[in-house]
């Protein structure tokens, strides 16, 4: 059976979802295609955001979309060390991530969006200036063929439609291997903080984590570059930071799934925008998707529905829409690479130092660009002792990594100058019509 459409979504992730809605709410009807039954499952993502992204959104959030709220993080670091780092400008919360991707897409099937739960696309071309998309229905095992103007791919990672469509940007996309782990009867949890291990022998070259939902429950896991289920078991087990408090804990279940560490692929192509994960649009230090893929979807919702179904126009202004957001990946993006170029003894110095120095707190919210801070409020930190601290830091990187670090101190100069736009998903004289 063949149809045609407008506008095609795949996925109804955050990103394809919040898509939906906007262009329903201003007038079309996209159709959403998702291979699951419904929308949520599997639970890839920790969901660990900012409190003011949901206060910022609109929709309004439900209040019961929010598992738990933190104060602050705990660091954990080689040799026992241990880093508790209150938050001093911001709130982060903990969703539940099949609550928030059903209620989103509720929301969006509100104002006009249609949805196709277990619809598979499965391969994706570009035929008579249309895109061709070819859709297995998991339930009858039948095919059919879906013709669409425009396509919003968030199908999440890796990307095999923009493959498939020839995206050359796919092949430089790189991933870690990531596992999480639902648990129960957890001991000694810290319920206002989340934690964080840097290890090397477990989630090189990324990190651990637990995030507490209750008093004895919580979200574990890790991402690595190689087995991440064996990984977390031997962390579990063998890591005396934490095998004790997980000895008696019960395992509710397991999830892997990669998380894209970039560059990320900002173009668009014959009416074809990746959005979320396929994309990725994460965070480059945390990995964390969520804030950037509904970013992202409400600038590409935006672009489409100023263009007025004009391929031309959505090819034209898309990048230049989202070409403010690149100092940005850039200058994170070098960080990363040069906490990852660092050995767990010298990042723990320098860890330490930033502590002693009392700035750790601004550098650790500086990876909240949703938090709608000012990317200049640390600097204001960087006096005496601190400036001190932060004048060795710079002689010690450019003795033990001067690449990286000269490589991140060119990529952030724009940044500072000019720093990071608005993380606002409803710039002023887009928000769509009742919700003013």
């Amino acid at each position: 059976m063949n149809q045609e459409t407008g506008i095609a979504i795949v996925g109804a992730g955050p990103s394809g979802s919040y898509a939906a809605w906007k262009l329903a709410s201003n007038g079309l009807q996209p159709i959403v295609l998702e291979e699951h039954p419904t929308p949520g499952y599997p639970e890839h993502c920790t969901g660990h955001v900012p409190t003011h992204l949901l206060e910022k959104l609109r929709p309004k959030p439900p209040h019961n979309l929010i598992q738990n709220k933190f104060k602050g993080v705990i660091l954990h670091l080689p040799d026992n060390i241990e880093l508790r780092v209150s938050f001093r400008n911001l709130t982060t919360c903990l969703i539940d991530r099949v609550l928030f991707d059903s209620w989103l897409a509720r929301e969006a099937i509100k104002k006009g969006a249609a949805y196709l739960f277990s619809s598979r696309v499965e391969d994706a071309s570009f035929k008579d200036k249309k895109v061709k998309l070819k859709v297995r229905d998991i339930r009858s095992k039948g095919d059919r063929i879906l013709c669409t103007r425009i396509l919003i791919d968030g199908e999440g990672a890796p990307p095999k439609l923009l493959r498939k469509m020839n995206f050359g940007e796919v092949s430089n996309l790189r991933f870690v291997n990531a596992v999480q782990g639902w648990f129960t009867d957890v001991k000694d949890i810290e319920r206002d903080f989340i934690e964080v291990y840097l290890t090397e022998i477990y989630a090189y070259p990324f990190y651990a984590w637990v995030a507490p939902i209750g008093k004895d429950s919580a979200k574990v896991g890790l991402a690595t570059a190689g087995d991440p289920v064996q990984m977390l078991r031997d962390l579990l087990g063998r890591d005396k930071r934490i095998s004790r408090r997980f000895r008696d804990a019960y395992k509710v279940r397991f999830i892997g799934h990669p998380i894209p560490l970039g560059p990320p692929i900002l173009e668009n192509r014959w009416g074809v925008i990746p959005v979320g994960d396929a994309a990725a649009h994460v965070k480059p230090i945390t990995g964390g998707g969520i804030a950037l893929s509904l970013l992202f979807a409400s600038l590409s919702a935006d672009v489409i529905i100023n263009s007025h179904g004009s391929i031309d126009h959505i090819g034209r202004r898309y990048p230049a829409t989202v070409k403010e957001y690149v100092p940005y990946f850039k200058a994170m993006g070098s960080m990363r690479d040069l906490l990852y170029s660092m050995g767990e003894r010298e990042l723990t110095s320098m860890m330490k130092r930033f502590w002693s120095a009392g700035i750790l707190p601004e550098l650790v919210e500086s990876v909240y660009p949703e938090a709608g801070l000012d990317h200049k409020l640390f600097i204001k930190y960087l006096r005496g002792r601190g400036l001190i601290w932060l004048l060795y830091a710079v002689s010690h990187l450019l003795c033990s990594a001067p690449k990286p670090f000269l490589k991140l101190v060119c990529s952030a100069i724009p940044y500072l100058v000019k720093g990071l736009p608005p993380l606002e998903l409803h710039p002023k004289g887009q928000i769509p019509n009742g919700l003013g």
